[in-house]
């Protein structure tokens, strides 16, 4: 069986000739779980393109990559500090919520620029309309759920990130986020 696997690979790699990227992508589809991760093992001209380009901050940019990498791969992307605040700035354009643990880390890091960062991207994400594959990331929802409320909630914190904090956990009231009593009113316009 295995041997079919490899043989039915290697023909498929063969057929494509000149188009590599496309059917390593072909590839991952298809279940082969080799070459599912290959694009983050394999540094790729087309890739390394996308992440220069998302520097630059540019929307579209941001997009592209964020379709290309999609949440995960961004989140895990951001352990390498020279990608870090590209991956949080992308993570706003992604499907999912797999990278919302990720954001809401770096929301409570030291660093102040990637903590307002994470913050706008986690208001972005909460300002989406929910769709039907949201529960599949129920687990780093709720992760992530408890340590924003736990942002919120620290006094300590610069009153930017917790104002976004508290937007987005009162946006994602009807996904039971954080209980409605136990988020912070003291930074409420009164």
């Amino acid at each position: 069986m295995q041997r079919t696997i490899e043989i039915g690979f290697a023909l498929m790699l063969v057929a494509c000739g000149g188009a590599g990227a496309a059917c390593a992508k072909s590839a991952a589809s298809s279940g082969d779980a080799g070459a599912a991760s290959s694009h983050l093992d394999v540094p790729s001209p087309e890739i390394d393109a996308l992440w220069a380009a998302a520097a630059s901050g540019e929307a579209d940019d941001l997009a592209r990559l964020a379709d290309r990498e999609g949440s995960a791969a961004l989140a895990e992307a951001g352990a390498d500090p020279n990608k870090k605040l590209v991956a949080i700035h992308a993570l706003a354009y992604a499907d999912g919520f797999a990278g919302l643990p990720f954001l809401a880390q770096a929301a409570d890091g030291a660093d102040a620029t990637q903590a307002h960062d994470a913050v706008d991207s986690i208001e972005m994400m909460a300002a989406r309309p929910r769709r039907a594959v949201d529960p599949e990331d129920a687990l780093e929802v709720r992760a992530a759920c408890t340590q924003l409320l736990i942002i919120a909630k620290n006094a300590a914190k610069p009153r930017p990130v917790r104002v976004g904090v508290i937007r987005a956990l009162r946006m994602w009231g009807d996904r039971a986020c954080a209980p409605p009593e136990e988020i912070p009113i003291d930074l409420d316009v009164k």
